[in-house]
């Protein structure tokens, strides 16, 4: 993976860094960022992304843009009391009558998965 400013480049190595890389530092000024081995990190529109021993890379946010996107929606960003994506309520059981479609009809809302 390459960071080029506003530019990210998933692709084989010798490919991106033997033939890609050069055609673009020929035509422009350029500085590049890899993530080659577990471990290394990268910041790409501020967000964070680190390469770890298992094959998996996570994306972190800026918790300044969670803060916001809590602001503009009017929810309360504390509500958030453990570490998890989920809503702290999510082990409780649901009792709540579930929607028949003609419910949803006339609602004019209805969930599409």
């Amino acid at each position: 993976m390459i960071h080029v400013d506003d530019l990210l480049v998933v692709g084989k190595r010798d490919y991106v860094l033997g033939r890609f890389m050069p055609e673009l530092k020929a035509a422009y000024d350029i500085s590049v960022q890899c993530i080659e081995k577990p471990g290394d990190e990268l910041t790409f529109l501020k967000r964070q992304y680190t390469l770890h021993d298992d094959g998996r890379l996570t994306i972190q946010t800026h918790e300044k843009h969670i803060t916001q996107l809590c602001s503009l929606l009017g929810l309360n960003a504390r509500n958030q009391n453990k570490k998890s994506p989920a809503h702290a309520d999510i082990d409780k059981e649901d009792d709540t009558q579930n929607f028949h479609l003609h419910q949803l009809q006339l609602s004019g809302h209805a969930l599409v998965f």
